[in-house]
């Protein structure tokens, strides 16, 4: 009888299991949260007036408070001319158009 670990086709699975418990294992008793779940964990502790204050506060200086809305929003021409330097300009064309009368669901032949 062929006992199964004389074969040294199971190491590679067998290192690469050992790796993977212990990696697990060392940081089993840390805090398993991403950045922005971290935020909401700390939103959801303070309430929800820390969760507005926190989100629809104002920042002085930003691009965002010398715009010409009056609640500070930017427009997307404005945005791309300070951002990104580009200037949008209007233009008419005249585009070729594609109208449908009407379909048939079966093709009449």
């Amino acid at each position: 009888m062929i006992s199964l670990f004389s074969n040294r086709r199971w190491l590679p699975f067998t290192l690469i299991l050992v790796m993977a418990i212990g990696l697990r294992l060392i940081n089993l008793g840390g805090r398993a949260l991403w950045y922005d779940e971290a935020f909401a964990v700390l939103f959801a502790e303070k309430g929800l007036s820390a969760m507005f204050y926190g989100t629809l506060t104002p920042v002085a200086g930003g691009a965002a408070l010398s715009a010409s809305e009056p609640n500070g929003a930017l427009s997307l021409p404005e945005a791309l001319d300070r951002q990104l330097g580009l200037k949008l300009e209007l233009q008419k064309r005249s585009l070729p158009v594609l109208v449908f009368d009407h379909i048939l669901e079966k093709p009449i032949e």
